[in-house]
Parts: structure tokens; sequence; C-alpha cells
């Protein structure tokens, strides 16, 4: 079994996502992923609809030790809206784990948090998981 190695990845908050509801507010939660078959999701955030804050959750997410040695590895953070029935994804973004880890340790010790931006590319689809 390949080396597996935990990472604690924080949802703070997005902005100006878009407004996927037809009625009633927008409930966005984060599914973030390195594997598909390892999802891992935020609360929903009831407040806030387009700008919504999750008040740093912090989600936990397996990583093969391999994925980051190597450099190739990616991160999946897809923002979907809570629905009644299904969800609807808002948008999502793919980031490459070489950004994600500091390699860097004269710089940042591997225990401090590294804080980054990223855009969301939108869309609009139906989907079934979480």
């Amino acid at each position: 079994m390949a080396e597996q190695r935990e990472l604690d990845v924080v949802i703070i908050s997005a902005q100006d996502l878009k407004n996927v509801t037809t009625f009633g507010k927008q409930s966005p939660f984060a599914v973030v992923w390195i594997h598909p078959s390892r999802k891992t999701t935020t609360p929903v955030a009831t407040h806030g609809g387009v700008n919504p804050s999750w008040n740093n959750a912090v989600v936990k997410v397996l990583c093969e030790q391999r994925l980051i040695d190597q450099g190739n590895g990616v991160m999946t953070i897809e923002i979907l809206n809570k629905g009644s029935i299904s969800n609807t994804q808002i948008g999502s973004v793919t980031v490459p784990l070489s950004q994600a880890i500091a390699r860097d340790a004269d710089k940042i010790s591997p225990n401090q948090p590294k804080y980054m931006s990223f855009q969301v590319q939108t869309c609009s689809k139906t989907v079934v998981h979480p």
C-alpha cells in the first residue's frame, strides 16, 4: 500500500459566486478531493449566498506521498449549491499540489499554514454526489 499523508485544507470563503438558484437563497458548500473516491465536504454556508463564509472549515484530505514527491498531483475544490432534491455545481478549481504544499523549508515551516486564493471556474450543472 502506498504511503498516505493527511492534508488539512482550510476553506475560508468565496466572493461573487454565480447565483444558481431560481427561488430562495443559495446554500453553497465545498467538496474537496485529490482522489475522486475520497471526497470530503465542508458544512453548508447558510448565510452569505453568493459571498459565503465557511468560518475556516477544516477538511482532511488523504494524499499518496508519491504525488507530493513527484509534484504532479492535483487537488480539486468544487463549490455546490445544496438543493432539496439535487445539488447544483456552481464552479470548481484545480490546484496543483506543488503550489498547495510548501517545500521551501527555510522560508516556511511544514506545519505553518499557507494561505492562497484561487479563481473558481463557474459552470452550472446538477450533480448527485454529497
